[in-house]
């Protein structure tokens, strides 16, 4: 750069903030319509802490419906305690009904699982699996 003018460097410094200044408001704007963020928010509010990048995504399509595809991975009995679970932390539960399901996960620690099933990107069913005895709770307990 020493064989430019000041009013070149000027200008190519003004280029380069203001390109930064975009990237940021674009990656502003982009975080604030992610539906992973919202899905995080939502959680972090039973006093947890959990970005996207701590959740494990697993997508099983469309036109398919929660229900058919937890059929085999639990017993109705766990079923019905996973709705009963997650409708008395007001996720709506929505299993029976048909769109895009996707499973998402969460680490905790080494012996719990956070599973959230989302229904066209809403949280529908969001539980705690204890990995060791497979017993499952509520979130924020």
């Amino acid at each position: 750069m020493g064989d430019l003018s000041k009013k070149t460097r000027i200008s190519l410094l003004a280029a380069a903030f203001a390109v930064l200044a975009i990237a940021a408001v674009w990656a502003v704007l982009l975080e604030s319509k992610s539906y992973t963020r919202a899905l995080c928010g939502r959680i972090n509010e039973f006093g947890y802490s959990v970005t996207p990048s701590d959740l494990y995504s697993q997508g099983y399509g469309r036109d398919t419906s929660i229900a058919e595809v937890m059929g085999g991975k639990l017993t109705d009995e766990e079923i019905l305690t996973a709705v009963k679970l997650s409708e008395e932390k007001c996720f709506d539960a929505r299993i029976d009904e048909k769109g895009s399901v996707e499973l998402m996960l969460w680490n905790m620690d080494d012996n719990r699982v956070m599973v959230v099933y989302l229904l066209n990107r809403e949280p529908q069913l969001v539980f705690i699996e204890n990995i060791s005895t497979g017993e499952i709770s509520p979130v924020g307990e």
